[in-house]
């Protein structure tokens, strides 16, 4: 039976990193959330909105969500194990994909990354400047605290078998 490993964490906590890892280890394939996002959308934001319109960023997200699970299911049903870097900061798309896993009768792992809000900025800035291999796009201070303020981070009881790391 294939599984679906969830990484879940805020901005800069280090989950594309961790979920590039969790692929190699298990053999799955990475659905990443920013990359489908930056594709897609981000070049659309509309003007003069910022990154604070929760209900463009919203619907957006739930698009790629329900368009990449489509293929999800799909390297599922061939016995391959997926990792999904969605980010996971709000607390019904957890349930969302609980659902979704149980509905395809596939094992599910959380993986749930925390970290200092002042450490995960300064990432951030590094990212910015520089790129590397998990740069999707800029994140502005604007959009850092925009998600900070969405951020419900999964308590013990919502998630109790997740491998929990600090990053």
């Amino acid at each position: 039976m294939a599984t679906i490993f969830c990484v879940c964490g805020p901005v800069a906590s280090g989950k594309s990193t961790y979920s590039a890892a969790l692929a190699a280890q298990n053999a799955a394939i990475v659905f990443s959330m920013d990359k489908w996002m930056n594709t897609l959308f981000v070049k659309d934001i509309p003007a003069g909105s910022g990154s604070s319109n929760f209900a463009w960023f919203s619907e957006r997200v739930a698009r790629c969500e329900d368009q990449s699970w489509q293929t999800v299911e799909q390297v599922l049903g061939q016995d391959v194990n997926v990792v999904l870097d969605w980010g996971f900061i709000r607390q019904e798309r957890r349930k969302n994909v609980s659902q979704r896993a149980a509905a395809s009768q596939c094992k599910i792992e959380w993986h749930v990354l925390e970290g200092a809000t002042e450490i995960r900025r300064k990432r951030v800035e590094e990212r910015n400047a520089k790129g590397g291999d998990t740069f999707a796009f800029q994140v502005t201070p604007a959009m850092f605290d925009f998600a900070e303020r969405l951020d419900e981070p999964p308590s013990e009881n919502e998630l109790p078998l997740a491998i929990r790391s600090l990053t």
